[in-house]
């Protein structure tokens, strides 16, 4: 600190020892220290405070940029640390913990100010030095608990940011009158420190500037790469506030900056002022105001990308559960674009990491860089006695400013699922969707899903499964989740579609209708989800359904759902060229769905357009999204055009396989199209086998009576049992109900000829 000569950097001017005791002469002062101007001005908000605060703010940055040009790193900066002096100088004090950049690994040692640790808040009163130790000594932690920064909690080595970290802190209980974390012990504010968001100043004091808060933000930043890198940075943006507000930047002795003119240029601005120059003024900072304000927003056309949850509970029922309430409540917003879970992965993918892996902030920033996302969105909760803490942030991924922050304090964890989402709704607001979209769209969490966070996380649990095409594995979570909650409606709906997706037609269509009967339970983009499946599935309302998903598309058009569900449903009734429109767009909107490029393809061979339909194919296979579907699509393409080496290479590819049933019900059609009984019998037998196997036996039930009536339309004799094969067709397979239908018509039909009976 000797080698230090500024005027915000308190002199010492001499290092001696007196009788083997060593001594520090230092400059005389006279004034408060930072603690006892805040103290003195919390509640104020006149703007000679404001004046005093930037002021202050931007001296105590000269003092750290001094000190930081020498490599110096003070690490204690807190505002018993700063002395304000009569005449409004800022100065830095107590260098006692203070290294040079060379020697700043924090290894073993260990010094605190104030009390001991237990005795937090109250271990730093600054009522004097007999009381609080304000010259720093050895303790338990370098620097004060509620001042340090991530890094001197985690005990990594330094740099200057930390110094910028805890005059954020600084400035931030200049400007709000309250510490940024607090806590009864010092391990509480370490954890809230590490995981937790500060409340916005703003909410403690409205009627701060916005640019100050985010000036704020960015020095609080736990991510030093993220926070500003040096003092003069933050110097630079205070006086640029200063400026803006015609506040003097320099002392806070004088008074608001007063324009300088002589003669008649002085008269003619004394004239104007009170008109023109005011409204030229507010018109000009509007439209600064306005252009900063929707730079930092998100649009329309952006997409976010949503974090894993930091979760320093120790409770594991948050574990995934909130980041997926987080997902539902944030999905029923039209404004809002999700980065999905399927481009997600394959920018995970691109970056040689697995798909499972833990998407903290500084992983989410990349991958949504790499997709050309705006921001992500990472939240936090922690336990602080027996109240929750939760926050959530988004940050622009590209500059690593704070688009929006909100924070929440529950008293139960009954409460978390609920205030999860009344933070999701305030948050939709600041990043920019309209206040009448966010209050129409706002179905309460605990209402959109379940205000019981076990069934959430079982749902959650579901729900991952599912995504990974194990759908089987899927049923048991999503049950746990519906025992839990009765009313649990999405539960209900997702898990008919997983049954569905297995091959399980009837208890798909009970799930979907206990889904429908609780829709109410449900956010819009939910009901929208549970109806088209309900006339899908349960009612076989075909033109409902339809109608239904293009409302949906219209309501929420960057959902790729409702465009794929209904190129399917024009692909099922033979109108291709709208099924291709739909298809296409699914791939524009999620160009990684393996169901979009199933759709295509079928659409261009519906359109005999073979070799698109086959390039798209192919396309998909190269991607790594193939599935069953497509080698039954290669076999058919082969098929039409006869190319029987081909045929064969795809039956050889799904060999083995769980779904295999899929291609032999193919293959067995084919044969019996051709008249080739016996290889049609034989493959029937084999996909029942295999459906059987894999747990479809719904499919395997429909494949029986398509066996039948094959039997029956050559004229043989049905086999025992027919008539009842036919009647316990699943409810759900609209393939195996017409089949049913015929095979049980031809009873009332008059005999056919007698004709041989074939092998």
């Amino acid at each position: 600190a000797s080698a230090l000569d500024h005027p915000n950097v308190c002199a010492i001017y001499e290092l001696g020892e007196y009788r083997d005791r060593p001594f520090i002469v230092m400059q005389m002062l006279e004034g408060q220290t930072l603690r006892e101007w805040i103290d003195h001005a919390t509640g104020q908000d006149s703007p000679s405070c404001l004046k005093q605060l930037l002021s202050f703010g931007i001296q105590i940055c000269r003092g750290l940029e001094a000190a930081h040009e020498k490599g110096i790193i003070h690490r204690d900066i807190k505002p018993a640390n700063i002395f304000i002096t009569t005449r409004g100088e800022a100065k830095i004090l107590d260098f006692g913990v203070a290294r040079f950049l060379a020697q700043t690994k924090e290894g073993n040692e260990h010094s605190t100010t104030g009390d001991k640790a237990e005795e937090l808040p109250g271990a730093e009163k600054d009522a004097g030095p007999a009381q609080s130790g304000h010259l720093t000594r050895t303790g338990e932690s370098v620097g004060t608990p509620s001042y340090l920064s991530p890094e001197q909690v985690r005990r990594e080595d330094l740099d200057t940011r930390t110094d910028l970290f805890s005059f954020g802190l600084v400035l931030y209980e200049m400007a709000s009158g309250q510490r940024a974390f607090a806590g009864k012990t010092a391990v509480a504010i370490h954890d809230a420190v590490l995981h937790l968001p500060a409340t916005p100043p703003r909410q403690l004091r409205p009627g701060l500037p916005s640019r100050l808060e985010a000036i704020i933000n960015k020095a609080m930043e736990k991510d030093r790469d993220l926070r500003y890198q040096t003092a003069s940075e933050i110097r630079g943006d205070l006086e640029k506030l200063a400026a803006s507000l015609k506040l003097s930047p320099g002392s806070a002795a004088g008074d608001a900056l007063t324009l300088k003119s002589g003669g008649r240029g002085r008269r003619f601005w004394r004239i104007l002022t009170p008109g023109f120059v005011l409204l030229a003024a507010a018109v000009i900072f509007g439209i600064v105001y306005y252009r900063s304000q929707m730079s930092g927003r998100v649009t329309e056309k952006d997409t976010v990308v949503i974090a894993d949850f930091s979760n320093s509970t120790g409770d594991a029922v948050f574990d995934d559960a909130l980041k997926q309430g987080l997902t539902i409540a944030l999905h029923q917003s039209p404004f809002l674009s999700i980065l999905s879970d399927d481009k997600v992965a394959a920018n995970l993918k691109l970056m040689t990491l697995p798909v499972s892996a833990t998407l903290t902030p500084d992983l989410a920033r990349e991958v949504c860089q790499r997709a050309g996302s705006k921001a992500y969105i990472s939240g936090a909760i922690a336990a602080l006695g027996n109240e929750y803490v939760l926050g959530l942030k988004a940050v622009n991924c590209r500059s690593g400013d704070v688009l929006a922050r909100e924070q929440v304090t529950v008293t139960a964890k009954e409460e978390v699922v609920a205030a999860l989402g009344d933070a999701a709704a305030r948050l939709r607001g600041e990043l920019g969707e309209s206040l009448a979209t966010v209050q129409k769209y706002d179905v309460p969490l605990e209402q959109a899903t379940t205000p019981s966070l076990e069934a959430l996380k079982a749902f959650t649990m579901a729900y991952a499964e599912a995504n990974r095409g194990s759908y089987r594995t899927a049923i048991p979570f999503y049950k746990r989740a519906i025992a839990l909650d009765p009313d649990f409606a999405v539960a209900y709906a997702h898990m008919g579609q997983a049954y569905a997706n297995s091959g399980q037609d009837e208890p798909a269509v009970k799930s979907i209708q206990q889904a429908f009967q609780r829709r109410s339970r449900a956010s819009e983009l939910e009901k929208f989800y549970i109806e088209t499946r309900y006339y899908e599935l349960v009612t076989g309302e075909v033109e409902k359904r339809i109608e239904s998903l293009q409302l949906w598309k219209r309501m929420y058009p960057r959902d790729p759902i409702p465009t794929n569900d209904l190129a399917a449903e024009y692909t099922d009734m033979g109108r291709y060229e709208q099924a291709l429109q739909e298809a296409q767009e699914t791939l524009r909107l999620a160009p990684q769905t393996f169901t979009g490029h199933v759709l295509t393809g079928v659409s261009y061979m519906g359109l005999n357009r073979f070799a698109e339909a086959r390039a798209v194919r192919e396309k998909q296979v190269a991607l790594k999204l193939a599935d069953v579907w497509d080698h039954v699509d290669l076999y058919g393409l082969a098929y039409l055009e006869n190319d029987v080496a081909a045929m064969q290479r795809e039956a050889e590819s799904v060999k083995g396989r769980p779904d295999e049933y899929r291609l032999l019900r193919v293959i067995a059609g084919r044969a019996a199209s051709q008249g080739k009984l016996r290889e049609a019998r034989g493959a029937y037998r084999q996909a029942i086998e295999s459906a059987q196997r894999n747990g479809s036996l719904d499919s395997a039930k429909a494949m029986a009576i398509e066996l039948d009536l094959v039997d029956a339309l050559v004229g043989n004799a049905p086999k025992a049992g027919w008539e009842a094969r036919a009647a316990a067709a699943p409810a759900g397979d609209d393939q195996a109900l017409t089949t049913a239908g015929r095979l049980l018509a031809m009873r009332v039909t008059p005999a056919a000829p007698e004709r041989s009976r074939m092998p």
